[in-house]
């Protein structure tokens, strides 16, 4: 989970202007608050080993599903709309169908706010400037 903490990238942008950059300004509030919820779930559960290893596996499969199926959609130029329907259809849904009957099961939007956290840590990027 360690891994997941910090920043990653050398990218000093705030989540704000990654957004602002890569034209998603409509969802700047959101995703501050769903980046904020996640991080407040992980310091909250910060003392399970259970917990923090099932966060560290959604999170690390978040990643790895970003940046083989969404990354190059973004270096492609795709459009927003496109690149936002195979966020929630290749990377969101599979993986909350896996958390069914986990702990973080209950939470729909659990994975949405997780991947905004990885986004604020620059696990992921959300344009081509990194």
């Amino acid at each position: 989970m360690n891994h997941y903490s910090g920043i990653l990238r050398s990218d000093d942008r705030g989540l704000e202007k990654k957004l602002q950059d890569s034209g998603r300004d409509y969802i700047i509030e959101k995703a501050i608050r769903y980046k904020n919820k996640a991080s407040r779930l992980i310091t909250k559960h910060q003392d399970s080993p259970a917990f923090q290893f099932l966060i560290s596996k959604v999170l690390a499969r978040i990643e790895v599903t970003f940046e083989s199926l969404i990354r190059p959609m973004i270096q492609n130029d795709s459009c927003i709309k496109d690149i936002e329907a195979a966020i929630y259809n290749d990377v969101i849904l599979p993986i909350e169908r896996l958390l069914i009957n986990t702990p973080l099961g209950g939470n729909s939007e659990c994975v949405l706010h997780l991947l905004y956290f990885l986004a604020g840590n620059c696990h992921i990027c959300w344009d081509r400037k990194c």
